[in-house]
């Protein structure tokens, strides 16, 4: 039920809604709205248990839950961490995904409207830890994030249980640095991730939009190229390089950079052609 529509029930209209609930014997109220019914006079059951795997059901990497693992086998997301970091959720959710763990390390997210109803009193995730190895390489990617291949990653999640849920991943969200400044997020991968991911489920986690296709076909390009880089095969490489200049430049002899990325060409025929970048 709507805001606006709370606001001009009266009991009685909310007595009969709540009356129609109770017929069907099931809801997904908010907590305070099955008080209110109480309060009223009608007695429903808890409502059932809404939440989602992780603290967004839209990242590419996902988790299912596991054949007869019951909600209270999992670990909630507190609305307070995520708000503090949304790279809890992320790396919580990876770490459940990718990290191959002993036992079962499942993360939700639960509304806060809910608090309240018993199925929400679940141990909670209280902190997340990663750890990089060596860097491989790495390299910006669009305007805010960066792309760092490492040659491991470890994401570990410390519980109010006590519990301590620690796995190696291909994949991890890096803390942002000044973010609500127009700052910047490096996302880390092993080069397992090649294999192991396709582009569509790192490519959101760099900020590509698959709704924008110029954007994502060219960030997949990029990606491509990283990939490349980080095998050190300096031959594949070198002909990436020639194809590329190549469908650009046709009959092209040599190329130069300067440090302020001014590049100039030189074609078989002896003219040159000079790139400025725009000021």
């Amino acid at each position: 039920m709507g805001e606006q529509e709370q606001k001009t029930e009266t009991d009685a209209e909310a007595v009969e809604r709540y009356r129609e609930i109770q017929k069907e014997g099931h809801h997904t109220l908010p907590y305070k709205e099955f008080l209110r019914a109480k309060e009223l006079g009608i007695e429903l059951p808890e409502a059932d248990p809404v939440f989602e795997l992780g603290t967004d059901c839209r990242r590419p990497v996902s988790v299912a839950m596991p054949k007869g693992l019951p909600l209270e086998g999992c670990y909630r997301i507190p609305t307070k961490l995520i708000e503090q970091t949304f790279v809890i959720g992320d790396n919580a959710l990876l770490l459940a995904a990718l990290g191959q763990l002993e036992e079962p390390f499942i993360p939700v997210w639960i509304p806060d409207e809910y608090e309240g109803y018993s199925w929400t009193k679940l141990p909670t995730v209280e902190s997340m830890e990663m750890a990089t190895g060596r860097t491989l390489h790495g390299a910006p990617f669009g305007g805010t994030r960066g792309l760092t291949c490492v040659d491991s990653i470890v994401l570990t999640a410390h519980t109010s249980d006590g519990k301590v849920h620690s796995g190696h991943v291909c994949l991890a969200a890096g803390e942002p640095v000044l973010w609500c400044s127009g700052g910047s997020q490096t996302i880390y991968v092993t080069p397992e991730a090649r294999t192991r991911l396709r582009p569509t489920q790192v490519l959101p986690y760099l900020g590509v939009d698959s709704d924008d296709a110029a954007w994502a076909a060219r960030a997949t390009v990029m990606l491509d190229d990283f990939w490349l880089v980080c095998g050190s095969d300096r031959e594949a490489i070198r002909l990436a390089i020639l194809e590329r200049l190549e469908t650009l430049v046709s009959q092209w002899e040599a190329i130069t950079r300067t440090r302020d990325n001014v590049v100039t060409i030189r074609t078989r025929d002896g003219s040159e052609l000079e790139l400025r970048p725009k000021r």
